[in-house]
């Protein structure tokens, strides 16, 4: 994981551009730049982890990729949460691939982040990996108590051409990212080992956190889980199978957890376990419009006044990272702030752009104008994307609909993955083209 890059108030354009370079991470080493956007949601689920009577405990957590859902969760740890929770943060772009995870490899990365500080611990949970089975005609047998426990070669009965060390694989944290995230063969080899044996792999990961608590006094702090970036996951199928085939397995790891799931999630019942009924998904949406199907459970005036704050934080997000507020009109934050569609990465890039060309221009103050051809560039990279017959008649249907005909099809899932489509809750959910290409989809749907 590369360092955070510490960031400071700007006094130029450079550095204002810098400051919205998509490399900064706001976390507590740049706390002073961070805007609680999302306070009342993270609150509310603080609350429901301190108070809710319940050792396992699964809060499933929603936002479009950008949104500042995980700059949020860097904040989540308050003292009064630190004081009765041991918190365990799983980052998914450290460790998986988008394109290609199972559970297995959740459950595996489960093990690994609990125990990889506490040497203890660690040998516990490499000693039991490195009893389980081998592949033997298809039917996982038990390796020998007598294994050696550095030479085992887990992959030797996969037709022995791959094998793998455990204690390597687990050595340290990058050793377990490269392996994972960068080799499909092997990730490919792992869950072969274990696929008929999740089952084990959840009674070893929950054998594992007896032993955390024998060790730590569970009187004193329990074990929180937060596993962040799952809802970047692409593939269709490979979400079904983890949170709606497989969700037994996350469900059943006996701690509380905060999960993070694809947006497109947030209406599927299927998610939820039994005991769960009228649960909901914390969403992680800034509004920035009314909606524009008629609910009669929202007040307009109050609406109204949701929407101004929002845009108010978004203003703020801007003053708090510049010393001198001359460096950029407020016209040209408003024109970012409207064509973010409340994604704010998309907002901090435009605003990047923006600062880059005054910067190669050295002027001194960043204008509307700029703003414009700050978002233009994105615009001309978005374009190329939606030039398909059946996408431009989908976003169509968005722009006069803001609703889809199937919410499962997979060019809907992934027009929001790819932030084509926006997704908006003010009382019911409802879409909107992302605002950058909606005049390129109605010219395209017209032609």
């Amino acid at each position: 994981m590369e360092p955070v890059r510490k960031m400071r108030k700007a006094t130029n354009i450079n550095e204002f551009t810098n400051n919205f370079l998509s490399v900064n991470v706001i976390d507590k080493t740049n706390a002073e730049f961070y805007v609680p956007i999302y306070d009342e949601i993270i609150d509310d689920i603080r609350s429901k982890i301190l108070y809710d009577e319940l050792d396992n405990q699964t809060l499933f957590i929603a936002g479009q990729a950008g949104t500042g859902k995980t700059t949020a969760l860097n904040f989540f740890e308050n003292d009064e949460i630190a004081e009765k929770y041991d918190v365990k943060i799983i980052r998914g772009r450290d460790l998986f691939d988008p394109n290609d995870i199972d559970i297995i490899d959740i459950l595996l990365m489960f093990g690994f982040t609990l125990v990889k500080d506490n040497k203890n611990l660690k040998n516990k949970y490499l000693e039991r990996l490195q009893k389980i089975q081998k592949i033997q005609d298809g039917i996982m047998e038990e390796v020998s108590s007598k294994t050696s426990g550095v030479g085992f070669n887990a992959g030797a009965g996969i037709g022995g051409k791959i094998g793998f060390n455990f204690l390597k694989f687990f050595e340290t944290e990058s050793e377990l990212s490269f392996s994972f995230k960068a080799d499909k063969e092997f990730r490919k080899e792992i869950r072969e080992i274990f696929k008929l044996k999740k089952n084990d792999l959840l009674k070893m990961i929950n054998e594992m956190i007896n032993a955390y608590y024998e060790e730590k006094d569970s009187t004193k702090r329990k074990l929180l889980f937060i596993i962040d970036d799952l809802e970047k996951l692409r593939e269709q199928s490979q979400i079904n199978s983890i949170f709606i085939e497989n969700k037994f397995f996350i469900y059943s790891i006996k701690c509380k957890k905060i999960v993070a799931i694809p947006i497109h999630l947030i209406n599927n019942p299927a998610i939820f376990g039994s005991n769960d009924i009228g649960n909901e998904v914390n969403k992680f949406i800034i509004k920035l419009k009314q909606n524009p199907i008629k609910d009669e459970s929202v007040d307009d005036k109050e609406e109204l006044v949701n929407i101004e704050k929002n845009k108010q934080l978004m203003r703020k997000i801007v003053y708090k990272r510049i010393e001198n507020n001359e460096l950029i009109e407020k016209e040209a934050i408003d024109e970012a702030i409207e064509k973010s569609g409340g994604v704010l990465r998309q907002f901090s890039q435009i605003l990047y752009n923006a600062g880059a060309d005054v910067r190669r221009l050295k002027g001194q103050k960043i204008s509307k104008n700029d703003a414009v051809k700050g978002w233009e560039r994105i615009k001309s990279i978005m374009d190329g994307t939606i030039i398909s017959g059946e996408r431009i008649k989908l976003l169509e249907s968005i722009v006069d609909n803001h609703k889809p005909t199937d919410l499962d099809s997979d060019t809907f899932i992934d027009c929001i993955l790819n932030l084509q489509i926006i997704v908006n809750q003010n009382g019911s959910v409802w879409y909107e083209v992302n605002p950058i290409i909606e005049k390129t989809v109605k010219i395209y749907a017209n032609k």
